[in-house]
């Protein structure tokens, strides 16, 4: 597939939404922002994904914090930076004085995404959409 548009490398290109009150949410930003909200169900036991939209194009995702994982975690919005090499890109936070959070792994049907964090404690991801694009632009 390929992509209506590409993210150049450090692009912001994703953002996430995570809560334990996604229908608290999904009213709050749809009436922020008048966003549709399609709701994806996603493999196994992970749940839903809820795809925020504008005219039909992704602009953000939301979806529920659930499990171990997410013991002690605050509800939050995740940013995501585009690379052409999650892989490379993730060795060089280390490199760099960051940490990996949780190391590259492919998300099916979306991408390959990491989570890291640079030396201050800041946390981000990086993420190459194949086939997702990313947000939508313009």
């Amino acid at each position: 597939m390929s992509a209506p548009f590409t993210y150049q490398p450090g692009h912001f290109c994703w953002t996430e939404i995570a809560t334990r009150d996604i229908d608290g949410a999904k009213k709050f930003f749809t009436e922020l922002f008048g966003w549709q909200v399609q709701s994806v169900p996603m493999p196994g036991e992970a749940g839903t994904y809820h795809l925020m939209q504008i005219d039909g194009k992704d602009v953000a995702g939301l979806y529920e914090m659930k499990g171990d994982m997410f013991e002690g975690v605050p509800p939050h919005m995740s940013s995501y930076i585009w690379t052409n090499d999650t892989d490379a890109t993730a060795a060089k936070v280390k490199e760099l004085g960051g940490t990996v959070v949780a190391e590259p792994f492919d998300v099916p049907m979306v991408g390959r995404m990491a989570v890291c964090q640079d030396p201050t404690g800041a946390t981000f991801s990086l993420f190459h959409g194949d086939p997702h694009p990313g947000a939508a632009q313009g």
